[in-house]
């Protein structure tokens, strides 16, 4: 059963074969669970990854252990979200 425990980190990531990944690229990491409880942290995580300036902001779902559909709504926000701030957005860690 779902709980209303999602934590995030926002945080730039380090070069990749000598790219300087870090100019451009803000990293979400998601830990727990994305249900309908998880909205207020990942628009609190969206907005800390824009106050960077990326042109990319990469979601890390390595650590999400649950997603159910309203998760899934709530990412598709966050892709509008996006594109109307002319941003990238890109994920990982998704099995």
């Amino acid at each position: 059963m779902p709980n209303d425990d999602l934590e995030f980190n926002v945080r730039r990531p380090q070069s990749i074969n000598g790219a300087a990944l870090s100019n451009y690229v803000a990293v979400i990491d998601l830990h727990g669970e994305l249900s309908a409880f998880a909205g207020e942290a990942l628009d609190k995580a969206f907005v800390q990854a824009r106050q960077q300036n990326p042109s990319i902001i990469l979601l890390n779902f390595g650590g999400v252990s649950y997603i159910n559909s309203t998760g899934i709504a709530l990412i598709i926000g966050l892709v509008m979200q996006a594109i109307k701030a002319g941003l990238r957005l890109m994920a990982c860690g998704l099995t």
